[in-house]
């Protein structure tokens, strides 16, 4: 191009109308979009593992952490540790997670399932593996049971 002929800016919309658009088109099928978006149980899932691993590095296992909880134990950060501690001291997260998942086995709700499925996730982070594998399983095995109809509603 020379300077009495600069060449063209191509704006945002241009470019996503004929670069990106047609990389895209087979995702932006309304059909295809459900089979891409994850279920919402699944998200909260996920959410309460990143949850459980930010206690689980930031709070509990720092040696920093606890050397600061020794003098003052009642500052709100320590409260919170100390409440993180209890939940796993006798796996009393993975027991609540094993009585929801027991609950939505024997009752099918999907409602306890989910419960069931975001706490189990956080109890295998949060050193309770033992009793927190099963729960996740029977959690999963109830919501698989209801199919992709129960994706976003109660059924």
């Amino acid at each position: 191009m020379t300077a009495a002929n600069p060449a063209p800016k191509l704006s945002w919309r241009h470019s996503w109308r004929r670069v990106w658009r047609p990389l895209l088109h087979p995702l932006l099928q309304p059909q295809l979009r459900q089979l891409v978006r994850p279920p919402a149980w699944a998200v909260v899932g996920m959410l309460a593992l990143a949850a459980a691993l930010a206690a689980r590095h930031g709070l509990v296992e720092p040696a920093a952490m606890a050397q600061a909880c020794d003098p003052q134990p009642w500052q709100p950060g320590c409260v919170v540790r100390s409440l993180v501690v209890q939940a796993f001291i006798h796996q009393r997260i993975a027991w609540a997670a094993l009585a929801l998942a027991i609950v939505a086995l024997v009752w099918r709700s999907t409602g306890f399932a989910k419960a069931a499925f975001a706490i189990g996730l956080a109890a295998l982070v949060l050193y309770s593996a033992d009793l927190a594998a099963p729960s996740v399983l029977m959690a999963l095995a109830v919501l698989a049971a209801r199919g992709p109809a129960s994706r976003d509603g109660e059924r």
